[in-house]
Parts: structure tokens; C-alpha cells; sequence
């Protein structure tokens, strides 16, 4: 399968061609209007924030595509935005050891909340009332998001710089031994970069679908299905989970007992 590269479609046929039928998109043009498309670069937060402090993902080796050892050895480090350009910038091999990941950029930066905009294709009243935000990463060649599934849809935004996406739908689950008996059963116990086939031999069969998110452009990836994500040169990107209507339909406890929350 080809993942497809559109124009953004109608509120309508996005849900009946793509949030519907559990199908992954492209969107080219989602992005045109947003200031952030011609101004994020990693100079442009270093320049302009350098004594912002941010949270970053730090393990000991090279090994984030190998979920077990990144659960195990997950730290997160605080650095100023102006020390972590910089020091990643001088990296100059494929070094994913350190990533400023799943930052809520428009908190730690307010001055960024004005140069995003959001998307019609969720409930605002929804996305409110799960208090999801966008979710900034930026890192160097070499930074990685081992084998996992998250169980919300995703508008995922590639602003700067380009990534490498391999992706599965739901049913191939037993092929990449998902849910795993590791400590978060989201995560695949397939090393993506070394995949142990006498171990796990069912991921032979396993059929992806593998592309380049360009700058500009907008995935849409639907809720569960699993991805690897390598990013292939210094990047930015944000990503934005949501609660739909089908969302609180599926998990109705944990979902209500949520939004409850928020009225107290």
C-alpha cells in the first residue's frame, strides 16, 4: 500500500474516506496559513528563547529504536533551548541519544500559540474538555520513536527537516507482537533497526508502509496503528491526539471519568 498525498478534503470526506475506514493520509496543504511553517527552525527557538529551559529525553546509548532497553533507560535531562541547539547542532554523527520530545510548546513558549492554528477535523469541544495540547520535537538525526501504537487518533505536522514513517494497521498486531508483555504493552518488542527473527519470527510477515514526511506536510495517522519514526535530518514537527465521539464510544470509563474531572 501507497499512503496518498492530498489536498486537505471536507470535514465530510475526511471522516468518510480516511478517520472512517482506519486509513492514513497525507495532507500537503493543511499547514499553508500557519506563521510557524516559514519561521520554526531550531536558530529561530535558540535565537529568540535561548534561556527557555525544556525538558529533554536523554538515554545512555544510541538505542532508541529498541523499545525495551528505551524503556529501562529513559531519563529526562532539563537544558536551556539555547545548550540544546547548539550541543545537538555539534553532534556530528547519527546520534539519537538526546530528544526534545512531546514538549507542550504553546505552555513553555506562549509566544508560539499565535503562529499554529488548529484543525476542523476534531470537536473543539472534545479536545477542550481532554485537555490535549500540541506536542513539539525537535532533535537531530538519529532521534527515534521505538516500534509503539497510541491509542488516540493523530495529526501529525512536519515543519522543519524530514522523518522517516513505517507504519501497520491493526492487523498486523500479531505479527509485530503487539500488545507486548514489555512494561507498556503499547510498545513493540521489535527493534526496529535490528529485528531479532529467531526470537520473533512472526515479523517476517509483517507488511509496512514506509515514506518521508516532507516539510509542509500533515500526517493523519488513526488511532492503534502502529509506527516507527526515524527522523532522518534535524527536525521539527508537532503532533496533536484527540478524543473523538467513537473514542468515548470505545473507552467509556477512562474517557468519562476524564472529562468528569474537569467540571470539578
Amino acid at each position: 500500500m501507497i499512503i496518498e498525498r492530498i489536498k486537505s478534503p471536507s470535514i465530510e470526506n475526511f471522516y468518510k474516506d480516511y478517520y472512517h475506514p482506519d486509513k492514513p493520509v497525507i495532507l500537503t496543504d493543511a499547514i499553508d496559513s500557519w506563521e510557524a511553517k516559514s519561521l520554526w527552525t531550531p536558530d529561530y527557538f535558540a535565537s529568540n528563547f535561548p534561556e527557555v529551559e525544556i525538558k529533554v529525553e536523554a538515554i545512555g546509548e544510541d538505542k532508541a529504536s529498541d523499545s525495551n532497553y528505551y524503556v529501562k533507560n529513559l531519563k529526562y535531562m532539563k537544558i536551556s533551548m539555547l545548550d540544546y541547539v547548539n550541543s545537538t547542532h555539534a553532534i556530528s554523527k547519527y546520534d539519537g541519544r538526546f530528544y526534545a520530545a512531546q514538549l507542550p510548546i504553546t505552555e513553555v513558549i506562549p509566544q508560539t500559540k499565535s503562529q499554529i492554528n488548529t484543525f476542523p477535523y476534531w470537536s473543539k469541544f472534545l479536545y477542550k474538555l481532554s485537555s490535549q495540547k500540541a506536542l513539539f520535537w525537535m532533535g537531530p538525526a538519529g532521534c527515534k520513536s521505538a516500534l509503539h501504537f497510541d491509542d488516540a487518533p493523530n495529526l501529525n505536522v512536519q515543519l522543519y527537516g524530514k522523518k522517516r514513517w513505517v507504519i501497520y494497521p491493526k492487523s498486523e498486531y500479531e505479527n509485530l507482537y503487539l500488545p507486548s508483555t514489555l512494561e507498556f504493552p503499547h510498545f513493540s518488542p521489535i527493534n526496529m533497526d535490528a529485528p531479532d527473527l529467531e526470537r520473533f519470527p512472526k515479523f517476517r510477515n509483517a507488511k509496512p508502509i514506509e515514506f518521508v514526511l516532507e516539510p509542509g506536510e500533515t500526517l493523519f495517522l488513526p488511532q492503534s496503528w502502529a509506527h516507527y519514526v526515524e527522523t532522518i535530518e534535524y527536525s521539527i514537527s508537532l503532533n496533536f491526539w484527540w478524543t473523538t465521539w467513537k473514542h468515548v464510544i470505545d473507552t467509556p470509563k477512562e474517557l468519562w471519568k476524564d472529562l468528569v474531572g474537569k467540571f470539578k
